[in-house]
């Protein structure tokens, strides 16, 4: 048996493979293709964004939220710069959700996009849940938050920090969250990486970043009145 195998030609070791492996093949042809798909049209629309945006807010969370829960815009747009100069406030953002463990091909898709977004520093202010703020905090992908809040009014225990450098903020007890009737109360707001060759708009928008922020960081007053 292994005598006849050592004399098959190129050709003819190629046709037997294709004829017990043609369906593997053409499945993972197919997963290729619509992940290369998937991956240049959330590009193309991300492009679109670009063009109009002054500040983007990205959530990465282990729930699925849809963007309509994610209701931010209007919350954010009092107060931040017109970067683009287009007389309009843009506020545009995405939802991430990242599975824990990943198991399936739509949830290497989802790592694939939100890799992606990093790359491209597409995303301002990052909001997480805290499955995947503990996922993500030893990534180098934030700046240091205390550039962006004074983190004098924040409790230690709300501060997530990277080795010795602080990254994220808890947004407990946000008005804003409340006010969305968010799935969790339990998120943590951070800023993304600014690279060595951020232009001009990036880093205004980043500026964006630090404003929202301070809406985000501002309590409700429910507890305050359930006290009295």
């Amino acid at each position: 048996m292994s005598e006849t195998k050592k004399k098959l030609t190129f050709l003819q070791w190629l046709d037997n493979f294709w004829y017990y492996h043609k369906w593997k093949v053409v499945i993972g042809i197919l997963l290729i293709l619509a992940l290369w798909a998937g991956i240049t049209f959330y590009n193309d629309n991300l492009k679109r964004a670009e063009d109009t945006e002054d500040l983007c807010v990205m959530t990465v969370f282990s729930t699925r939220v849809t963007p309509e829960e994610i209701d931010l815009d209007e919350r954010l747009k009092d107060g931040l710069k017109d970067i683009d100069k287009d007389g309009e406030i843009g506020v545009v953002y995405t939802a991430h959700y990242i599975a824990d463990p990943v198991k399936t091909q739509e949830d290497k898709m989802a790592q694939a996009q939100f890799s992606n977004d990093l790359e491209h520093c597409w995303g301002d202010i990052m909001l997480f849940d805290k499955t995947s703020i503990g996922i993500y905090k030893k990534k180098d992908i934030f700046e240091p938050i205390d550039k962006y809040v004074d983190l004098t009014q924040i409790p230690e225990d709300a501060i997530v920090y990277r080795g010795d450098v602080p990254v994220a903020v808890r947004l407990t007890n946000s008005q804003i969250i409340r006010d969305m009737k968010f799935f969790t109360d339990d998120i943590y707001v951070s800023v993304m990486f600014i690279p060595e060759d951020a232009d001009e708009k990036l880093l205004a928008s980043r500026e964006n970043a630090k404003i929202a922020i301070e809406k985000l960081l501002v309590q409700s007053d429910i507890e305050i009145e359930e006290e009295k």
